[in-house]
């Protein structure tokens, strides 16, 4: 994603004008506070009253970003898997968790689901609608900085086909 610095307002005006859904997050943090931030529908006008003070960027996911998923990667063994099993798109991470987010674009839009070991600990999260994922130019609340990880575009796919692979993906990850 091109033309993303360090400014969140300049930032959020590029997602917006991908056709994706920026909302605002404190700073430092991965969670919305805004009441109703799954229904928020920020115009470019509204972008400079909701980014005042370098906050962090979630992108909304599902219909209000035209189809976006996000394919979480939560440990270390499915982002090891991943780039064998799933096809390449535009990806995401932080330094600690690099190419930990796969992102995609898809009709139909996949139900949210969450792969978990026998522990309890999640493998990977398949995000849609009623959700929202951080974005660069965001810090993590461990200090470090969301980066996009290599310049691919967001490739379309069938949900159906999402959903399977990410039952291959978590099951590979468990073996």
């Amino acid at each position: 994603v091109e033309g993303i610095g360090r400014n969140s307002c300049e930032a959020a005006k590029v997602y917006l004008g991908l056709g994706l859904g920026p909302i605002p997050i404190p700073h430092g943090q991965k969670s919305p506070v805004l009441q109703g931030w799954p229904s928020l529908r920020l115009t470019e006008t509204d972008l400079p009253r909701y980014f005042t003070n370098g906050e962090n960027i979630g992108l909304l996911l599902g219909e209000a970003s035209n189809g976006l998923i996000d394919f979480d990667l939560d440990c270390p063994e499915a982002v090891a898997v991943a780039e064998h099993i799933l096809p390449t798109t535009l990806m995401s991470g932080r330094e600690k968790s690099p190419r930990s987010h796969y992102w995609y674009l898809t009709t139909p839009i996949p139900k949210y689901r969450k792969f978990t070991d026998i522990n309890g600990e999640t493998i990977l999260e398949l995000r849609g609608a009623g959700h929202q994922t951080v974005v660069p130019p965001s810090l993590h609340p461990e200090g470090d900085l969301y980066r996009w990880e290599n310049d691919a575009d967001f490739s379309k796919i069938d949900g159906g086909e999402l959903e399977q692979l990410a039952k291959e993906t978590a099951t590979a990850a468990l073996l």
